[in-house]
C-alpha cells in the first residue's frame, strides 16, 4: 500500500505510545499489550478526538504498530515521533536517514513533527542541519527536542526548533514556575507537557512502591489525601492540574487500555482554587522523586 500524508489539526491530549510498542512505566503491571489490543487503544482514542500520536523509534514496535493500525483504519492523524541518539561523525545524513526508516515504519510520507530524543544532540551542528535538510525535503513539517532540564529547553528555543516536550506534572512544576512558556510562545514555539502521571507514579498504590522509591512516599500520600478531599480521582487530579495550565496546547498521555483511554478523554480542567493548593503542596520535590532518571533498581 502506498504511503499516506498525515496532517490534521492537532488535538490537545496527544496519544503517546511507549507502552504500546514495549513495557512501560513504573506502575505497569500488564506488561505491552498485543497487537489487538493496541488498536482498540488507538481506536478508543480517534473516537474520543485524539487526533494525535506521539511516538519514537526506540519505543520498542510503537511504530510499526501505529503504521499498520493507521493502514488498516484508514483515519487521517498527525504523528509525532523521535530520533534514537545521534552517533559520532555520522553527518547530517544519520538524520535524514533516521527519519526515512520511521517514515517506511509508520507508511508515511510526511511526518507532522520529528523529535530529537536525546536532548544533548541540540548542541550537534550536524543534527541540526539533518533536522533542516529534511524540513525543507518535505519530510517534516515541524522539527524539535524533547527535554528534561530547563537549560536543555531554553537552549533548544535558541536553535529556532517548532516544538519543544518538557517534564510537566503535579510533582514536577518547573515550567510552570520561570518563563520559559512565555518565551515559547514569543517565538511561536509549541510546547508539549510529557509525563502528566510522572511514568505512573502518580496513579500507584503505595504498597506497591519499591524500596528505591520510598523517598516519594510522603508525597504521594499527600498526593492521594487532596485528590480524595477534593472527590477527585488520581486521575482526574493528575491530568486536571496539567490541563489548567494555559500555556501549554498539548498533553501526552499513555494508556494501556480502551478503558484507560475514555477516562483521560473525560478529565477536565481543575478549579483554581485547587490548582493553587496543589502548587503550594507540591512546589518543593525532591529531585529523587520528580526525575525518572534518578530512580535506580525500580523493578
Amino acid at each position: 500500500m502506498d504511503p499516506v500524508r498525515s496532517h490534521t489539526a492537532k488535538s490537545r491530549l496527544i496519544l503517546g505510545t511507549a507502552g504500546i510498542g514495549m513495557p512501560y512505566g513504573v506502575s505497569n503491571t500488564e506488561g505491552q499489550p498485543s497487537k489487538e489490543k493496541a488498536f482498540e487503544i488507538f481506536d478508543a482514542a480517534f473516537a474520543c478526538g485524539i487526533t494525535t500520536f506521539d511516538t519514537a523509534s526506540a519505543y520498542g514496535e510503537a511504530e510499526e504498530i501505529l503504521g499498520q493500525w493507521m493502514q488498516r483504519s484508514h483515519h487521517v492523524v498527525s504523528v509525532i515521533t523521535k530520533m534514537k541518539p545521534y552517533e559520532a561523525d555520522h553527518g547530517s545524513g544519520f538524520v535524514v536517514a533516521q527519519i526515512e526508516a520511521s517514515l517506511e515504519r509508520l507508511h508515511l510520507d510526511v511526518l507532522d513533527g520529528y523529535l530529537l530524543h536525546a536532548a544533548r544532540d541540540i548542541y550537534v551542528p550536524a543534527v541540526l542541519e539533518g533536522l533542516q535538510s529534511a524540513k525543507e525535503r518535505g519530510l517534516v513539517r515541524n522539527v524539535g527536542a524533547s527535554v528534561y532540564d530547563e537549560g536543555e529547553a531554553y537552549d533548544a528555543l535558541s536553535t529556532g526548533v517548532d516544538y519543544i516536550q518538557v517534564p510537566y506534572n503535579v510533582f514536577d512544576q518547573r515550567f510552570g514556575r520561570n518563563e520559559f512558556l512565555e518565551k515559547a510562545l514569543a517565538r511561536k514555539v509549541t510546547v508539549f507537557a510529557r509525563s502528566p502521571f510522572l511514568q505512573g507514579l502518580l496513579l500507584m498504590e503505595l504498597t506497591q512502591l519499591p524500596p528505591s522509591l520510598s523517598s516519594a512516599r510522603p508525597y504521594l500520600e499527600r498526593f492521594i489525601a487532596v485528590a480524595s478531599r477534593h472527590g477527585l480521582s488520581r486521575v482526574e487530579a493528575a491530568l486536571g492540574f496539567v490541563l489548567a495550565e494555559e500555556q501549554i496546547p498539548h498533553i501526552i498521555v499513555g494508556a494501556v487500555s480502551a478503558a484507560q483511554v475514555r477516562e483521560l478523554s473525560s478529565a477536565g480542567v481543575l478549579s483554581y482554587d485547587v490548582v493553587a493548593e496543589m502548587r503550594e503542596l507540591f512546589k518543593d520535590v525532591p529531585d529523587e522523586v520528580r526525575d525518572p532518571r534518578l530512580w535506580t533498581n525500580v523493578a
